[in-house]
């Protein structure tokens, strides 16, 4: 019993320490990357958006035209033709002023296993315009503008690049790809927010060459390469019909509600922050008429801001937040060091409860609230995750107590426990600290 009750302290510090270094991404962002390739005929947009598993799973109730509760591969490849057509319109480019009309030339899709038993989704779309007759005396200057998922949370990035015969002159986008087309984050970076920007090129017009295609990576499993010809009534149509299917309110399958309960299980059991600022609470009081007061007071607390964080009624910026959450760490692991026993357990775990329900709702509320799930759909999906998260929280302190109970009866168990509370309090001060230099 003893080597056991120390192996799980000793794993909880552990994972304390080593937990700076989280991937800074989340299971409910949605995230852009756009490169521009401009060359004396025209420019050519590649274009990734990468979807993690709650804006996966949102997406696949849209893409399910026949309401089977399944997405075939046919389903989504339609679906992904219908969200490269949308880019034409979604996707401003303009120069000297003037709108260049885009052309779809080809677009992929590709889902992969995500976590919690969910999909992720990465759709991409090669576009091109050319210049006609705007390419005035050799020299442009262009805007681009990327008007796709505006309120969801997630990398957004545009690179700019230029073939032979092109000079930059003058730019506000990047040149350097930091994220690898979507495949490498810079952990280190924080989030980018680049959506747009302008720049100054001149051209080496020797003849009025055919548009230069960017060339194509290497395909995936899933290619729709075909030439896009002009959109017909029927397409056009069709994208209305899908528009408002997306925007109807409809009652969540049980498929949806139990991917949802796994995903809130999957969130708070690999939330660290999360899970040992649980663990600096049972340490304050370890009876258990107590313990039940403390988690019921956290779990309130982070169930109500939830709510109201995921219905967008109140959303603190993450930058505020995520520290926020790493000094309440901090503070109780202080708290277990200076004065274990204290009789504010309760109204602490209320307080700091409220914070964390924020941080809890960031993993929602950008794919529920800003995008397809409304009125009762919505209620009953944030019922679902907010369950799972109480189902993981609830074995744990269940499987946690007993233990931390009989270990409090050895002479070891206070050393030990100071020991715990001095790594969860380095702990939250060297993830405040991160989280503030790379806000």
């Amino acid at each position: 019993m003893r080597g056991a009750i120390r192996a799980i302290l000793c794993a909880l510090l552990a994972c304390g320490v080593a937990a700076a270094s989280a991937h800074p991404l989340g299971n409910s962002t949605v995230n852009r990357w756009a490169q521009l390739t401009v060359s004396p005929s025209g420019i050519d947009i590649d274009y990734v958006l990468d979807l993690a598993e709650l804006p996966t799973l949102v997406e696949s109730a849209a893409a399910d035209r026949d309401g089977d509760g399944e997405t075939s591969s046919a389903e989504w490849s339609a679906y992904s033709r219908r969200w490269a057509l949308g880019l034409r319109e979604a996707l401003q480019v303009q120069v000297d002023g003037r709108p260049l009309a885009l052309q779809l030339v080809k677009q992929r899709w590709r889902r992969a296993d995500g976590e919690a038993g969910l999909s992720v989704l990465r759709l991409e779309a090669t576009l091109h315009a050319d210049y006609g007759d705007r390419a005035r005396g050799g020299a442009i200057e262009f805007a681009y503008n990327d008007r796709t998922r505006a309120g969801s949370f997630g990398w957004k990035e545009v690179v700019l690049r230029a073939t032979d015969r092109v000079a930059i002159v003058q730019s506000t986008l990047a040149r350097e790809d930091r994220s690898r087309r979507l495949t490498q984050y810079p952990a280190a970076a924080g989030y980018s927010s680049v959506t747009s920007g302008t720049a100054r090129i001149a051209l080496a017009l020797a003849t009025p060459a055919a548009a230069s295609i960017a060339a194509a990576a290497a395909a995936p499993a899933h290619d729709d390469a075909k030439a896009a010809p002009p959109p017909s009534p029927v397409i056009a149509r069709d994208r209305q019909t899908d528009d408002a299917a997306v925007a109807s309110a409809r009652a969540p399958r049980a498929s949806i509600l139990a991917s949802y309960f796994r995903l809130g299980m999957h969130h708070i059991a690999t939330g660290w922050d999360h899970l040992l600022f649980l663990l600096g609470l049972l340490l304050l009081r370890l009876e258990l008429r107590r313990i039940a007061l403390v988690v019921t007071a956290f779990t309130v607390a982070h169930s109500l801001t939830l709510g109201i964080a995921a219905a967008g009624w109140v959303r603190p910026p993450a930058i505020w937040i995520e520290p926020a959450i790493a000094l309440t760490i901090a503070y109780v692991g202080l708290l277990v060091l200076v004065q274990r026993g204290t009789r504010h357990g309760a109204v602490l775990a209320f307080l700091f409860g409220l914070i964390h329900g924020f941080g809890f709702a960031g993993a929602l509320a950008e794919s529920a609230a800003d995008h397809a799930l409304r009125g009762s759909e919505f209620l009953l999906s944030l019922a679902s995750f907010n369950l799972g998260i109480e189902a993981i929280q609830l074995a744990i302190v269940c499987s946690a107590v007993p233990l931390l109970v009989a270990a409090a009866r050895r002479a070891w168990f206070a050393p030990a426990a100071r020991t715990v509370a001095a790594g969860l309090t380095l702990a939250g001060v060297g993830v405040f600290a991160v989280r503030l230099a790379t806000a």
